[in-house]
């Protein structure tokens, strides 16, 4: 019983989070005027998202398709959208409890790359990461430089930060990371192998077969983006990408019926 009465305690009193924290990434800013980073500036949530994966029991990281559906919409950009309601109305859409945001600015040997992580509910400033990268490394050390120190914040752990991001498969995490960075980059025809390798070793993961879908969209292979997208919703229906499936399906002029089959 007073067992029971003290974890009941810890719970109320914030200590002991009975679910994970949820986190929405946002876009990082790209301040750099270069337009090659442009894809990696948008593409750094999903990176981000790889490397939380191994602290799925602590974080979840929101899904931003209802969110972008709303801003365009409202034809309204992120930027816009937070000063004009603000983090409180941001967490009411995404249902998130923080909030994650930076930017990419140039230095004389390489980039910076700046996170900022804001308390949705008391719209504090958290955390401030920053890395310093060179060309080559850019996204090789996103996950020690950016996210461990992240997940040690949002974990509340005195562990050492690295040893919270525990991948239970590193060949997975790598192939991963290795196919956003050439989606985002605009070279889906290489972004492919990755996605393959990993649809044939991790059938039943709907991530790799998600983001093979959008590689072939974005090579403009439209027949096999159609296959890939409406074979995604048949055998993952609960898939937490359900809805940027279906837009990308309109996009491509599909019509689907109310199981998400193509008619």
């Amino acid at each position: 019983m007073k067992c029971y009465a003290v974890v009941m305690f810890l719970l109320l009193s914030g200590v002991v989070r009975a679910e994970p924290v949820a986190l929405l990434i946002l876009p990082f800013d790209n301040a750099t005027n270069e337009e090659s980073l442009d894809g990696l500036s948008v593409g750094l949530p999903e990176l981000l998202t790889v490397c939380f994966s191994g602290s799925a029991q602590s974080i979840t990281v929101v899904d931003r398709t209802s969110l972008n559906a709303l801003l365009e919409e409202q034809s309204l950009s992120v930027e816009h959208y937070v000063t004009n309601k603000g983090l409180n109305e941001l967490g009411r859409v995404t249902g998130a409890d923080f909030v994650l945001r930076g930017s990419i600015t140039g230095t004389k040997s390489g980039y910076r790359v700046q996170a900022l992580l804001f308390n949705i509910g008391t719209t504090v400033l958290t955390t401030s990461v920053e890395l310093l990268l060179d060309e080559n490394d850019l996204v090789s050390n996103l996950c020690d430089g950016i996210a461990a120190p992240l997940v040690q914040q949002l974990a509340g752990k005195q562990r050492p930060a690295r040893s919270l991001l525990i991948e239970q498969e590193p060949e997975r995490q790598q192939l991963l990371m290795t196919g956003l960075n050439h989606y985002y980059n605009g070279s889906y025809a290489q972004a492919m192998s990755p996605f393959l390798k990993l649809v044939k070793s991790h059938p039943e993961d709907p991530v790799p077969h998600y983001w093979l879908a959008r590689s072939f969209h974005g090579a403009g292979l439209h027949d096999f983006a159609y296959i890939q997208l409406t074979e995604h919703l048949a055998v993952f229906p609960e898939s937490p990408r359900r809805d940027s499936v279906m837009l990308l399906l309109g996009e491509l002029g599909a019509t689907t019926d109310m199981e998400g089959r193509p008619e």
